[in-house]
């Protein structure tokens, strides 16, 4: 299955101590196809030079070590052909996902869990682990 996460759960992955997050991402790269947004590698990177550079080089570190694909966001983009959307600058995010046939959008982000879309299913970290069929670790992993 081809699975894109939104900017939120990698930064989740590098900051918090709860590795469900770094669980989540192994386990996608490693039973399914792991795709990344242009966007969201931007938005990740702007973040973490800007609010977290301290942290900055473990963010590096498992892009480099974690296998996925990148998503190019198209060239243009009509706003009325994809579900409307609160917050305007996650539409390149959503519209690479759409555009690259991604089967599932892990997301944390409300304005995109509140979408109606029959192109892309998008679901919570948490519902993420019972849609990928395999357990919820407990926050202490």
């Amino acid at each position: 299955m081809k699975v894109m996460v939104d900017t939120n759960v990698l930064v989740s992955a590098v900051l918090s101590a709860d590795n469900r997050f770094v669980w989540l991402l192994d386990h996608i790269t490693r039973f399914h196809r792991l795709v990344l947004s242009r966007a969201t590698l931007e938005e990740l990177r702007t973040l973490f030079e800007t609010r977290f550079a301290h942290r900055a080089p473990a963010l590096e570190g498992l892009l480099r070590i974690m296998p996925f694909e990148v998503a190019d966001v198209p060239t243009v983009i009509v706003a009325s052909e994809y579900p409307s959307i609160r917050d305007l600058s996650d539409l390149p995010i959503l519209a690479s996902a759409i555009a690259s046939n991604v089967e599932l959008f892990i997301t944390g982000d409300k304005d995109f869990l509140s979408l109606q879309t029959d192109r892309l299913r998008i679901v919570s970290p948490t519902d993420s682990f019972r849609i990928l069929s395999f357990p919820q670790p407990s926050s202490e992993c």
